[in-house]
């Protein structure tokens, strides 16, 4: 038996180890052990197997999952919570919900009114196979719908220990864990979750969700978990003195994004490469451009049809095959050259759409933008011919200030014209787009990806 470390917490931490924070609200072990005892009883009655969990605050969410897991259940984690999606979900499970929506129009389990003090009464709580303890997470779907991933709690817990001593060592001990990104995918659950309940440090259950919630804990040590999308804003935030730990994930970060948080932080952010299928894969301090990718111990890499290929202790199956392409500089360290589904074939020509994404980055009034490939809907003389006049590139582009400016004046024609003369020379002339969209921001989702899906309904 693979003894579970975390639910070791239910039956050995002393009864007042702090573990969470709210504002001025503290969370015990004796809290955790009577709220997931609560809980139990409410779920015992459930003849169920797959429980659903749809809480929107981390405690809750922390209560729901092991008490899941003590009585025998396999908890489902959606990476969707918002209310309309949300209730659709609990007409379909039986689920744990704090959604106050979803829990009046659905039979929804509340966890809300969970007590949160503290007893001395003993707990029937039982030491758990993490091997044999199941959950089911969700991809963020991002180019598409979400997809359910299986994992054992083992694989979790080990993912959170190679975390551990791969930073622990830049983390003073009394740092306050907290987070931009969402406690309910995989990078959440890791990075603000399992791993500082594991190394007995203090999560915030609150999330960040400005600059100014940052500002005001940075007098206090923090491991500070976020996303691409957050720290490019931190420009904005006035500059401080602190020497503060920071990490990224869910997508690129930029040069000048890690440089900035250097300038504000104190430190270069560890940017973390994975999925919700691999666990973490790799990891890098972005001190200059370009810098390669080393990779977590216990993995292996390899290459297939130019895509990388990870071995790991954190996949059901121990290989999955990604759809990045790299560059293997060796055994350890590699490069990301773009994903193999963003290359579209169009007039007979392979066309690199996150190439192209970099150009456009690149012109002169464009903050941020963001391509896919769209259908034209002009059939050709054959099928063969027909798919490939069938797909042209569109574009989603940010404006700064003054360009933004004259683009009400002059109208999309000027603006069209502008970045084709740009992109003239470095591109294939079929890779220019063909329809441009203006937004105020790339469309993301929750984990703050990208949503293609929201792309393309903006040229529908």
């Amino acid at each position: 038996m693979t003894t579970s470390l975390i639910h070791q917490i239910l039956l050995s931490a002393p009864q007042q180890q702090l573990l969470a924070i709210e504002d001025d609200q503290v969370f015990t072990a004796a809290h955790l052990r009577y709220d997931c005892n609560a809980l139990m009883t409410q779920l015992s009655l459930c003849p169920q197997t797959n429980i659903g969990i749809l809480c929107q605050h981390s405690w809750h969410f922390l209560v729901a999952l092991l008490a899941c897991q003590q009585l025998g259940k396999r908890p489902v984690v959606f990476s969707n919570i918002q209310p309309r999606q949300a209730q659709e979900y609990a007409k379909q499970w039986q689920c744990l919900c704090d959604i106050p929506e979803v829990i009046a129009s659905t039979n929804a389990i509340s966890v809300s009114h969970l007590n949160k003090t503290s007893s001395s009464t003993n707990y029937p709580f039982a030491a758990i196979d993490s091997q044999q303890a199941l959950l089911t997470l969700y991809t963020s779907g991002s180019t598409g719908q979400p997809s359910a991933v299986d994992k054992r709690l083992a694989q979790l817990e080990l993912e959170a220990q190679t975390l551990e001593a791969q930073f622990g060592s830049h983390i003073v001990p009394n740092a306050l864990f907290v987070g931009t990104v969402a406690h309910y995918h995989i990078y959440g659950i890791l990075f603000r979750l399992l791993w500082p309940l594991l190394t007995q440090r203090v999560f915030d259950c609150t999330l960040i969700q400005t600059e100014e919630n940052l500002q005001s804990l940075l007098a206090t040590p923090l491991c500070f978990i976020s996303s691409p999308a957050f720290l490019s804003r931190l420009t904005d935030m006035p500059s401080i003195q602190s020497q503060q730990v920071s990490f990224s994930s869910g997508g690129p970060l930029t040069i000048a994004s890690a440089q900035a948080t250097y300038k504000q932080l104190g430190n270069y952010p560890f940017e973390v490469y994975g999925s919700t299928e691999t666990g973490g894969i790799a990891w890098r301090q972005q001190t200059q451009a370009a810098k390669p990718w080393r990779k977590f111990d216990l993995l292996s890499l390899s290459i297939n049809d130019g895509c990388l290929t990870v071995n790991s202790p954190y996949i059901e199956g121990g290989k999955f095959m990604t759809q990045d392409c790299v560059t293997l500089h060796d055994d350890n360290h590699f490069s990301l050259q773009g994903r193999a589904d963003r290359i579209v074939k169009i007039a007979e020509k392979r066309i690199s759409l996150d190439a192209l994404e970099h150009n456009l980055n690149a012109c002169d009034g464009i903050v941020d933008c963001a391509v896919i490939a769209i259908a034209a809907n002009k059939p050709g003389p054959n099928e063969n011919q027909a798919k490939a006049q069938q797909l042209r590139i569109g574009a989603v582009v940010v404006l700064d200030a003054a360009w933004q400016q004259t683009y009400q004046a002059q109208g999309h024609s000027w603006l069209w014209k502008n970045i084709r003369q740009q992109l003239k020379g470095l591109i294939e002339p079929v890779a220019l787009p063909r329809q441009i969209r203006v937004q105020a921001v790339i469309p993301k989702n929750q984990q703050a990806k990208r949503s293609y899906v929201e792309l393309e309904k903006l040229f529908q």
